[in-house]
This record gives structure tokens, C-alpha cells and sequence, in this order.
């Protein structure tokens, strides 16, 4: 499942976006992707009043162009590959950008770079990915003074004495208590850390809806007195 802007046929959005309004969806596409990019190519959430992912990126990228701090930065430190690449991209010719093989150094230069490498402007992620790097980057801040850290698709949440507290499975997918099936493998794989992990709880965590908006606890017979829950994760640039 895709979410971004193809080269060959433009947005793409995630089918559990599509009622939300198209600003609703470009927020929610921002809040993601920096949480799945370096600090360098994070774009400011202000840009979710845009129309469209191109026009967010293309309104951030002219402002960095028009800041000062880059002016100021050409006169101490001149970037011949910077300096290409913001050519290109004020003529808006990208075709010469794949050969540029080295790096540039101003943050609006590699940004442009990452944005025209393909002669156009294309931005596309792996939803499910997105997701799983938005949970973790939240639970990380949240949890600052714990070990947080991914185990195969799974995020451990660690205390000091290095006993497995909590247990956090990311799953991209639009569940509904009618059809709670689509979570099987979601659900078998959080009985597997119960029993083999010193987990006290496992959390499957999906994107919240307006079908699913409270946690639903599952137990399990063999597990009397741990439980998983099924909860709706907000999609927010806020630290809950």
C-alpha cells in the first residue's frame, strides 16, 4: 500500500484516508513522512494548508530558497553541487539531476535532490512502513528515559533493569469490530511474544477511524493474567 505522489499518475493515498478532506489527507501524509526522514529533509506541518503533497513541497522548498540563513551560508561556504541543483530546479529542468553523483551540502539542495531524482518530482513510501516509523518515533519521544527499539516488526518498550515492560505491533490497516479477522496474524504473532518475551501487555496498534476510535482487550486462555489489546492510534505531529 502506497502513499505519496507517482511520478506517472500523481497522489496516491491509502484507502483509509479517501473520506478525509484533502488537507485531512496531506496532514496526515506530512505527520508520516518526517517521521520516516532525516531532521534535513523534515518539512514544517504549517505546509498541510497546502492542495496537494507537490504544491506543500514545492512552497517549502522556494521559502527555504528565500531565506536568509541560505544566503548567508553561499557567502561562507560555496557548493558547486548545491548550486547545480538549485539551478535545475529554478529552471525547473531536472533531467541532468541523476548524473550529479555527489552530495550536496545546503539542506535545500539535497532536498531538491531527493524530490527530482527521477526527472520529475516523485515522493512515495510504504504505508505500513510510515506507520510503523510514526509509532515508533512517538513512543520513543514519549518514553525518553526507556530503551525503546524495534524487535523484527514489533517495538519493545524496556524499563533499567531490563525487563520487557511493553510490547507495541504497528499494523496499517483500517480494522473494524465486524471484520476483526484482518488482525489474525497480528494477533498470533502478539500471543508469541506473551509466551516467549517478558512482556506484561502487547498492544496492536492501527490508525484511528471514525469506526474504531476505543481499544478492545483480547484475552487469551493461556494467558490469564496478561492481555493484548486492539488500539486506535492517532495520526498527530503532537506527542501524546
Amino acid at each position: 500500500m502506497k502513499f505519496g505522489h507517482l511520478l506517472d499518475i500523481g497522489e496516491t493515498t491509502p484507502s483509509i484516508f479517501l473520506k478525509l478532506s484533502k488537507r485531512a489527507r496531506l496532514y496526515n501524509f506530512l505527520v508520516l513522512y518526517n517521521a520516516c526522514v532525516d531532521k534535513n529533509f523534515q518539512i514544517p506541518i504549517k505546509y498541510a494548508l497546502s492542495n496537494s503533497i507537490k504544491e506543500a513541497f514545492s512552497a517549502y522548498t522556494d521559502d527555504l530558497l528565500s531565506n536568509t540563513t541560505l544566503k548567508k551560508n553561499t557567502l561562507k561556504e560555496f557548493c558547486i553541487t548545491s548550486n547545480k541543483l538549485i539551478i535545475s530546479y529554478k529552471n525547473q529542468n531536472f533531467s541532468n539531476i541523476k548524473k550529479i553523483a555527489k552530495e550536496p551540502k545546503y539542506k535545500v539542495a539535497k532536498l531538491i535532490k531527493m524530490l527530482y531524482m527521477n526527472g520529475e518530482f516523485e515522493l512515495i513510501f510504504d504505508a505500513n512502513f510510515m506507520f510503523s516509523q510514526f509509532v515508533y518515533d512517538k513512543i520513543s519521544k514519549k518514553h525518553f528515559d526507556k530503551n525503546v527499539y524495534f524487535q523484527d516488526s514489533a517495538i519493545i518498550i524496556e524499563s533499567g533493569n531490563m525487563k520487557q515492560k511493553l510490547c507495541i505491533i504497528p499494523s496499517f490497516k483500517e480494522f473494524n469490530i465486524e471484520n476483526s479477522n484482518q488482525l489474525a496474524r497480528e494477533i498470533e504473532y502478539a500471543t508469541q511474544f506473551l509466551q516467549n518475551e517478558k512482556c506484561e501487555s502487547v498492544y496492536v496498534v492501527t490508525p484511528r477511524h471514525s469506526n474504531f476510535k476505543r481499544h478492545i482487550e483480547v484475552r487469551h486462555c493461556n494467558f490469564a493474567d496478561k492481555c493484548i489489546k486492539i488500539v486506535p492510534y492517532t495520526i498527530s505531529n503532537k506527542i501524546f
